[in-house]
């Protein structure tokens, strides 16, 4: 019995270790089938994209070419930053892109899938410049709804021609009421953009409709070479419509260049189809001449009794010469001030207006330059010093300088090469103090030494 059982557990150990190695050869078989396949790549199927998504909504459409794609193989792993993708997708124009996705593992073996990605334009045409009229009066057969209004659209361009107006049934123009206008537009690729305004036609009681007004465009006198606009400032009302300046237009020109007078004409027409022409006289004319307002140094040494030497007087040589007025240098405005005392650039702003009321402003620039010498003080000769005993010849000494102050401490003493207070003889001192600006203060002092 007992070599029965060892038989059968030996039997059984042996059947055991076959069924381990079998299972170890099935495992290495597997693994060198995966290392031998290539990396899969998803989330790259055609797909149709529309034109109205946006990078903040990416499921609305917005086209991103890795956005749920995702590459991955049986050795590597998640290798999604791999992959390359050639080609490109113009989100603003529709049509079919092919795109490339290409993903390579650690072995060298490579996916490649191209997707086609189509895209759609959803986006409906804009419709510009339709507003709803109020108060249009009765009987103005002449109101054009559809007048300056554009549809624009962003695939096709302008496609204004594409306006459709539907009308109710019972608009009549003779009859008072609110009538309900629906304006449309379809572009090439079927979208339909549209808006609904009002028109409130008011009884015969109120009148006539009104024509517009252009204001802003009064006659004007401009200075030779400068910029003219022709719109500044020009506006134009309605009372039915409200502000009109949008529908303002002109006509004839200025050369700013050649004195004389010209005639600008200027032109609106409201929804009713009334017109209002203004003309405009544009005089061209030369402006005053400033002379004399050169940007300037100044020098801080000068004295209101000696201005040529360079005492600011901000009116001093200038003169202003007019072709209509001749000299009105009386009529200069000066603006701005000058700290004589305190070195600097300064900005002064000259001007002057003719009769025409042509102005001129110029701006100046003045220097003011520190020349003024340190003054040295508190130093004075010195006669029978006797020999042997201390001096010192700058104990009293104070440095004062008309822009830093007290400078005593730049206070410096230049000896003569034989100074020696134990020796008889007469002695020169030379006391010098440097400002800030490089101006030195000198002065010489003597001291006699005696036995």
């Amino acid at each position: 019995m007992e070599r029965i059982s060892l038989k059968r557990l030996t039997i059984t150990a042996v059947l055991f270790l076959v069924a381990i190695l079998g299972f170890v050869a099935s495992s290495n078989l597997n693994s060198v089938e995966a290392a031998g396949q290539p990396p899969s790549i998803v989330g790259v199927g055609d797909k149709s994209v529309v034109m109205s998504g946006s990078p903040s909504n990416p499921n609305n459409e917005y086209f991103l070419p890795m956005l749920y794609v995702k590459a991955t193989d049986a050795v590597d792993g998640d290798i999604t930053n791999k992959v390359i993708v050639t080609g490109e997708v113009n989100t603003k124009v529709p049509g079919v892109y092919p795109i490339t996705y290409s993903v390579t593992n650690s072995l060298g073996l490579t996916t490649t899938v191209t997707r086609n990605i189509t895209m759609v334009d959803n986006v409906a045409p804009t419709i510009i410049g339709a507003f709803s009229k109020a108060n249009l009066k009765i009987s103005s057969l002449n109101y054009k709804p559809g007048k300056n209004v554009t549809v624009i659209d962003n695939v096709d361009g302008d496609i204004t021609n594409k306006l459709v107006i539907d009308y109710p049934a019972n608009y009549d123009l003779n009859v008072p009421g609110v009538y309900s206008l629906t304006f449309s537009a379809t572009d090439a690729a079927g979208n339909r953009g549209y808006c609904v305004r009002s028109v409130t036609v008011i009884g015969a009681q109120f009148g006539l409709d009104q024509v517009p007004t252009i204001t802003g465009a009064d006659d004007i006198i401009i200075k030779t070479n400068s910029t003219f606009d022709y719109l500044a400032g020009v506006k134009a009302n309605d009372l039915e419509d409200g502000d009109i300046t949008r529908f303002n237009e002109y006509s004839g020109t200025v050369d700013t260049k050649v004195n004389k007078t010209y005639q600008i004409t200027y032109r609106v027409e409201d929804s009713a189809g009334n017109v209002t022409t203004k003309i405009r006289n544009v005089r061209v004319a030369s402006g005053t001449t400033l002379l004399g307002v050169g940007n300037k140094s100044v020098v801080m040494s000068g004295s209101p009794s000696n201005p040529n030497n360079e005492y600011f007087l901000s009116l001093l040589y200038v003169t202003a010469k007019d072709p209509l007025d001749g000299d009105i240098t009386d009529k200069i405005v000066v603006t701005g001030a000058v700290n004589t005392k305190v070195p600097g650039v300064y900005l002064l702003t000259y001007t002057v207006t003719n009769s025409l009321g042509l102005t001129t402003t110029v701006v100046r620039e003045i220097t003011m330059v520190d020349d003024i010498k340190p003054v040295i003080s508190g130093i004075n000769s010195v006669a029978n010093h006797k020999a042997g005993t201390p001096y010192n010849p700058i104990a009293n000494a104070v440095v004062i300088d008309n822009v830093d102050g007290d400078i005593t401490s730049k206070l410096i003493v230049e000896y003569p090469a034989n100074y020696d207070l134990n020796v008889p003889g007469v002695y020169s001192l030379i006391f010098t103090a440097t400002d800030a600006a490089g101006n030195v203060g000198v002065i010489v002092r003597s001291i006699t030494v005696i036995k």
